[in-house]
Protein backbone atom coordinates (compact mmCIF):
# COMPACT_ATOMS: atom_id res chain seq x y z
CA UNK A 1 0.00 0.00 0.00
CA UNK A 2 1.38 3.24 -1.14
CA UNK A 3 0.60 6.62 0.84
CA UNK A 4 0.86 9.35 -1.10
CA UNK A 5 0.92 12.67 -0.07
CA UNK A 6 1.78 15.47 -1.81
CA UNK A 7 2.74 18.65 -0.49
CA UNK A 8 0.76 20.90 -3.12
CA UNK A 9 -0.95 24.14 -3.00
CA UNK A 10 -4.75 23.98 -2.59
CA UNK A 11 -5.88 24.82 -5.77
CA UNK A 12 -8.47 26.89 -6.09
CA UNK A 13 -12.18 25.49 -7.39
CA UNK A 14 -14.10 27.54 -10.22
CA UNK A 15 -17.06 27.90 -7.50
CA UNK A 16 -14.32 30.12 -5.07
CA UNK A 17 -13.62 32.24 -8.54
CA UNK A 18 -16.80 32.79 -9.14
CA UNK A 19 -18.32 33.69 -5.92
CA UNK A 20 -14.96 36.09 -5.88
CA UNK A 21 -15.95 37.91 -8.80
CA UNK A 22 -19.74 38.03 -7.99
CA UNK A 23 -18.71 39.64 -4.20
CA UNK A 24 -16.30 42.20 -5.97
CA UNK A 25 -18.94 42.98 -8.84
CA UNK A 26 -21.18 43.98 -5.82
CA UNK A 27 -19.12 46.22 -4.06
CA UNK A 28 -18.82 47.79 -7.20
CA UNK A 29 -22.31 48.11 -7.70
CA UNK A 30 -22.97 49.26 -4.49
CA UNK A 31 -20.34 52.03 -5.01
CA UNK A 32 -21.57 53.27 -8.06
CA UNK A 33 -25.01 53.06 -6.79
CA UNK A 34 -24.19 55.48 -3.75
CA UNK A 35 -22.18 57.88 -5.95
CA UNK A 36 -24.88 58.10 -8.88
CA UNK A 37 -27.83 58.72 -5.76
CA UNK A 38 -24.79 61.36 -4.53
CA UNK A 39 -24.84 62.95 -7.40
CA UNK A 40 -28.87 62.85 -8.24
CA UNK A 41 -29.22 64.00 -4.63
CA UNK A 42 -26.68 67.12 -4.98
CA UNK A 43 -28.34 68.12 -8.29
CA UNK A 44 -32.21 67.90 -6.83
CA UNK A 45 -30.91 70.02 -3.70
CA UNK A 46 -29.43 72.57 -5.78
CA UNK A 47 -32.61 72.93 -8.15
CA UNK A 48 -34.89 72.61 -4.93
CA UNK A 49 -32.21 75.78 -3.70
CA UNK A 50 -33.08 77.83 -6.83
CA UNK A 51 -37.10 77.53 -6.86
CA UNK A 52 -37.20 78.03 -3.36
CA UNK A 53 -34.60 81.10 -3.72
CA UNK A 54 -36.94 82.48 -6.49
CA UNK A 55 -40.24 82.20 -5.27
CA UNK A 56 -38.91 84.03 -2.15
CA UNK A 57 -37.97 86.86 -4.50
CA UNK A 58 -41.14 86.95 -6.21
CA UNK A 59 -42.47 87.15 -2.41
CA UNK A 60 -40.54 89.58 -1.17
CA UNK A 61 -40.65 91.86 -3.94
CA UNK A 62 -44.40 91.88 -4.00
CA UNK A 63 -44.15 92.53 -0.18
CA UNK A 64 -41.84 95.47 -1.07
CA UNK A 65 -44.43 97.16 -3.34
CA UNK A 66 -47.12 96.67 -1.18
CA UNK A 67 -45.28 98.15 1.44
CA UNK A 68 -44.16 101.10 -1.02
CA UNK A 69 -47.62 101.62 -1.68
CA UNK A 70 -48.81 101.56 2.05
CA UNK A 71 -46.92 104.21 2.47
CA UNK A 72 -47.68 106.39 -0.60
CA UNK A 73 -51.39 106.42 0.71
CA UNK A 74 -50.43 107.20 4.19
CA UNK A 75 -48.04 110.20 3.53
CA UNK A 76 -51.48 111.18 1.31
CA UNK A 77 -53.80 110.77 3.71
CA UNK A 78 -51.57 112.73 6.41
CA UNK A 79 -51.25 115.68 3.82
CA UNK A 80 -54.95 115.86 2.60
CA UNK A 81 -55.92 115.78 6.81
CA UNK A 82 -52.93 118.54 7.05
CA UNK A 83 -54.60 120.63 4.13
CA UNK A 84 -57.94 119.97 5.48
CA UNK A 85 -57.00 121.09 8.99
CA UNK A 86 -54.94 124.41 7.52
CA UNK A 87 -58.25 125.07 5.88
CA UNK A 88 -60.85 124.48 8.31
CA UNK A 89 -58.45 126.71 10.77
CA UNK A 90 -58.33 129.34 8.16
CA UNK A 91 -61.67 129.37 7.38
CA UNK A 92 -62.60 129.81 11.59
CA UNK A 93 -60.19 132.87 11.59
Amino acid sequence: MENKFENEPKTVSENTIVTRKVENAKKEGITKGALTTGIISIILLMLLSVLVWSLYKKEHNSQLALMEEQKIVFFRAVNCTRLYDQRLAGSLR
